[in-house]
């Protein structure tokens, strides 16, 4: 999907914005016809969860059937779990459990893993806790330092509370915190409801409120992953 996206998005503008474009794309991949309008009109959604839920008619098709996560990120998150060891895992927007599932198959095994999103249903599968929550309403009522490793990969661009996501994030975290959103300009439409947009690392990290912390950043194929490391 990012590679996609990189190359959608480095069409000329005129090319980019038009509603040719936005018709092939409706074609190919069967988006609805409200993405064409979505980011104009985003000031009247007054709960965009209602966009996620399975029964919603606005859901969109996974354009990967795995992950967003791009292979180098997903390698480095296995990577940090294996070298800080966490005992629990809680992952914010986990989606279809993807990335929680291959923690749990790398070799090591947290006590606890967490996996929260709008669109899931909530049950224990697997060694896996899924819980169905907004994640804002989630991580607010979550103790302080009382998750080891918190993650939002692909998540934080959906939601229009994102800063404050973040902050509750590093609240929360008692050893480490991972982030990873995609570093887009913003067009007309696109295929997706993002709602805000990172054309650089620093902007990113500036919108986020993350300008002022100690962070490490991995920029691959048009996705930043930020990692904060706290303590042991």
């Amino acid at each position: 999907m990012s590679l996609l996206r990189i190359a959608v998005d480095s069409f000329p503008q005129r090319i980019r914005n038009s509603r040719v474009l936005f018709d092939i794309a409706k074609s190919l991949f069967g988006v609805p016809e409200i993405l064409y309008t979505f980011r104009s009109s985003i000031h009247k959604f007054n709960d965009l969860s209602d966009l996620y839920t399975a029964s919603s008619p606005y859901l969109l098709k996974r354009v990967s059937h795995s992950s967003d996560i791009n292979m180098k990120h997903r390698a480095l998150i296995l990577r940090l779990v294996k070298e800080i060891k966490p005992k629990s895992i809680l992952d914010l927007g986990c989606g279809n459990g993807f990335l929680l599932k291959c923690i749990r198959d790398c070799g090591y095994r947290a006590q606890e893993l967490i996996g929260v999103d709008i669109g899931i249903d909530s049950r224990r599968e697997s060694g896996i806790e899924y819980i169905q929550e907004d994640i804002l309403t989630y991580i607010t009522e979550t103790r302080t330092k009382s998750i080891d490793m918190v993650l939002s990969c692909h998540t934080l661009e959906h939601m229009l509370m994102s800063k404050k996501i973040v902050e509750e994030m590093l609240r929360v975290s008692a050893i480490s915190t991972v982030i990873i959103c995609p570093i887009e300009k913003r067009h007309k439409w696109g295929m997706n409801y993002h709602v805000h947009f990172y054309e650089t690392v620093e902007a990113m990290k500036n919108q986020l409120g993350l300008h002022n912390v100690n962070t490490t950043t991995i920029r691959w194929l048009g996705d930043a992953m930020i990692y904060v490391y706290h303590s042991i």
